[in-house]
């Protein structure tokens, strides 16, 4: 278990709600937890992500990690041991020429909202998502290293009150015709960066909107074995 005083829980709630199933599981993690912030009032989702890392980076380098956990998401204390499991950082062979296979970041899997509790087929989980997800503070100085062709920072820096923050979690359309998702930007930028995550299978995580929705796999999975 990584060293609780290194970790800080961080949740984003535009309505400052959290569900009672995340409740329950911060107050069952409450001894392995050094810190917890809440982002609230902000409807645009990669904004609170970028607001969120920002005030994390700010914090003192003791807290070198990062734990997102969505405020619409049920979880256990057994599903947080799984997502704070420690491995060195470097743990897997290397996949390619320039690519950093680590424990940097770990991204849990879990089921999307369903939209009828009825529906004869479930969707898919969500894949690469920041909703329950653990990230080492090194991962966003390797981001903002990350250059185009031509040379120039691929991570936008903007204005906001004030300061001067990075967009880790760009959205928007693309030259390909696909729309970027916020969790999809982020996870581009660290395949550009060479950063592979280790995909968490086993945390059954309940995705709560009008009904909740279960994960259960079972399963470790990581890009860098495949």
């Amino acid at each position: 278990m990584i060293d609780r005083q290194s970790l800080v829980v961080m949740t984003p709630s535009h309505h400052g709600e959290v569900c009672t199933g995340y409740v329950s599981g911060l107050l069952q993690c409450s001894d392995l937890i050094g810190g917890t912030a809440f982002i609230v009032g902000m409807s645009e989702i990669n904004l609170a992500r970028n607001l969120m890392v920002n005030a994390f980076l700010n914090l003192p380098e003791q807290f070198e990690w990062l734990v997102m956990i969505d405020a619409d998401l049920e979880f256990s204390r057994q599903d947080f041991l799984y997502l704070c499991e420690e491995f060195p950082l470097m743990d897997y062979t290397a996949v390619g020429e320039g690519v950093t296979a680590t424990h940097a970041i770990v991204s849990a899997e879990y089921a999307r909202r369903p939209i009828d509790a009825r529906a004869p087929t479930p969707r898919g989980p969500a894949k690469l998502a920041v909703g329950f997800a653990r990230i080492h503070r090194q991962v966003f100085a390797a981001l903002r290293e990350v250059k185009n062709s031509e040379g120039h920072e691929l991570v936008q820096t903007f204005f906001r009150q004030g300061q001067v923050l990075h967009d880790y979690f760009p959205t928007g359309a693309q030259g390909d015709g696909h729309w970027l998702s916020e969790d999809h930007g982020f996870f581009r930028l660290c395949q550009l960066a060479g950063i592979i995550p280790r995909i968490e299978c086993r945390a059954q995580l309940i995705h709560w909107g009008r009904h909740g929705a279960r994960y259960e796999s079972g399963v470790v999975a990581s890009p860098a074995l495949d």
